[in-house]
């Protein structure tokens, strides 16, 4: 995109939120819950595989395998975003997890997840890829950001501040829509600053959505292994996922209530 492509690096973008948030609690599969947790149940695949997407290099066309190679290609530059394992991840646990079975009164699992990676290339050193999942929230919502970073100047500072990001959202679920967040100023005399959104909607527009499911039976059907992860994706995918295990053994595992505003867990940024 001639638009956003020359910007898709780390001299324009500050961050990269990549957030799966689910109202759903794992009790009707918590025999195998359990064993995973969070990160190894959506991290190591969805969570990571969106990321990929996000941060590949132009495949230079769109057959299965030149896509698949650049994502594996783009998941084996990433790293932990510091040496320090309570510097980059976060994990913690509902309120009621341990009482949905006296077997489980003890769990160390993680049902929410925080944590912060750095992908080491031309294009994206230094800037923070932040992955987020939750379980047992108040809403269900999936979500990809692209923060732009603060000018140093601006036309529309406010008291000599001009921290207005603009933020590329890609939303998936529960809409389909993607938005372009800008800060323009209020109609009328004084002077002052809203957030604003110029957005394309599928649902607005009554535009048919294929379910996802409906989509990979489909390619399968015909052949189509774009959106099938490739054994070298799925082995670069464990890599990074077994390396974050194994450093916060030793972090404590903290607390969350159940039903928990998504938003609220910004408190959590603070961690890493």
């Amino acid at each position: 995109n001639a638009i956003f492509e020359p910007l898709w690096n780390n001299e324009y973008v500050d961050r990269v939120e990549i957030k799966l948030f689910e109202k759903n609690t794992p009790e009707s599969r918590i025999n195998f819950y359990d064993k995973v947790g969070a990160l190894r149940d959506v991290g190591q695949n969805h969570v990571l595989q969106m990321l990929a997407l996000i941060a590949m290099e132009d495949p230079g066309g769109i057959t299965s395998n030149k896509i698949r190679e650049a994502r594996e290609k783009v998941l084996g530059q990433i790293v932990p975003y510091s040496r320090k394992v309570e510097n980059y991840a976060y994990r913690s646990q509902y309120n009621g997890y341990r009482e949905i079975d006296p077997a489980y009164k003890n769990s160390e699992t993680e049902t929410y997840f925080r944590v912060k990676l750095n992908i080491k290339n031309k294009r994206w050193d230094r800037v923070p890829f932040i992955i987020e999942s939750g379980k047992g929230l108040n809403e269900s919502r999936v979500e990809i950001n692209i923060v732009f970073k603060d000018k140093i100047s601006s036309v529309c500072q406010i008291n000599e501040v001009c921290r207005y990001n603009n933020k590329i959202r890609i939303n998936i679920q529960p809409e389909e829509k993607i938005s372009l967040c800008f800060w323009t100023k209020k109609p009328g005399l004084s002077f002052e600053l809203e957030q604003r959104d110029l957005a394309f909607n599928f649902s607005e527009d009554n535009l048919p959505v294929t379910d996802a499911y409906e989509k990979v039976l489909y390619d399968c059907i015909h052949g189509d292994s774009t959106l099938f992860t490739s054994t070298e994706e799925v082995l670069r995918e464990w890599g990074i996922i077994e390396k974050i295990c194994a450093d916060w053994k030793n972090v404590p595992l903290e607390h969350y209530d159940l039903g928990m505003n998504p938003d609220d867990l910004k408190i959590l940024e603070e961690k890493i």
